[in-house]
């Protein structure tokens, strides 16, 4: 895999590695604040790696993975939504008496899953994308 392919790739990968973070993390910290803090980076700095990412359009990274300039304005899009949803469920978690580091790691798969589905080029990474992504949202709406 050449570099310019990890470029197209990285914000992917730091969203990715951030649902890896934070379950490792309320796994032995169970703190909110850290979760949600953690999240908040990790979404930003995909936000960040969109934009820088954008250079390397278009690239075909595998048969099944395209990153062009509609998949690049797209990851954009969700991983600044999945951070606007951060943003806001903070404060509204805090006051909840639930366990809500969960909702982090939920928050992150599904953006993972979305934006391995803008990316998909082929039916069996859409199909991959969609699971990850339905699977992750049903959890989160049975989440109390």
């Amino acid at each position: 895999m050449a570099p310019a392919d990890l470029w197209a790739l990285l914000p992917i990968i730091l969203v990715s590695t951030t649902a890896v973070v934070v379950m490792l993390a309320a796994a032995f910290y169970r703190s909110h604040t850290l979760a949600a803090t953690l999240t908040v980076i990790g979404l930003a700095a995909a936000v960040i790696a969109s934009s820088l990412a954008g250079a390397q359009v278009p690239r075909q990274v595998t048969p099944l993975v395209i990153v062009d300039t509609y998949a690049g304005f797209y990851i954009g899009l969700v991983c600044s939504a999945g951070l606007a949803v951060a943003l806001l469920a903070h404060d509204y978690l805090k006051r909840r008496a639930v366990r809500s580091e969960e909702f982090y790691v939920l928050l992150l798969l599904a953006t993972a899953g979305s934006l391995v589905l803008v990316t998909s080029g082929h039916f069996a990474s859409l199909f991959l994308g969609l699971e990850v992504l339905q699977g992750d949202c049903a959890i989160l709406g049975n989440l109390r």
